[in-house]
């Protein structure tokens, strides 16, 4: 049988955020207050939209519970879940850190002369 959590964004970084039990946000799903339906969310849901000053786009998603706590049933909000870093490393866009190049962005020249590229930097040089 699903459970429901209410997910949003923080307004100032735009990190995913779940609503605990006790009404305070946290990154960590595991935390998150789990309701056995979505009509049971709507008293969390309407207490979350009068909080915009630090969350955005308030909403129940879809979660499973388990030993460790709710898990997000479809793939978008397993990918919010995991944050950005999991999914690029899965992708395979991300590498041990050590083997990872830095970009780098020169300063603009005083001069007014045009502007320098943006450049991969080994930091391993």
């Amino acid at each position: 049988m699903p459970h429901f959590v209410i997910s949003a964004n923080r307004t100032a970084d735009g990190g995913v955020v779940y609503l605990a039990g006790d009404r305070r946000w946290t990154p960590e799903l595991s935390a998150a207050a789990a309701h056995p339906s979505k009509a049971a969310t709507r008293d969390g849901l309407s207490w979350a939209r009068t909080q915009e000053a630090f969350v955005c786009d308030p909403h129940p998603i879809k979660v499973k519970l388990d030993a460790s706590g709710p898990i997000p049933v479809d793939t978008k909000q397993q990918i919010r879940a995991a944050g950005p870093e999991a999914t690029l490393a899965a992708l395979g866009f991300l590498g041990a850190q050590s083997d990872a190049p830095f970009i780098h962005r020169a300063e603009l020249p005083a001069d007014g002369a045009a502007p320098p590229s943006i450049t991969a930097v080994d930091a391993r040089a």
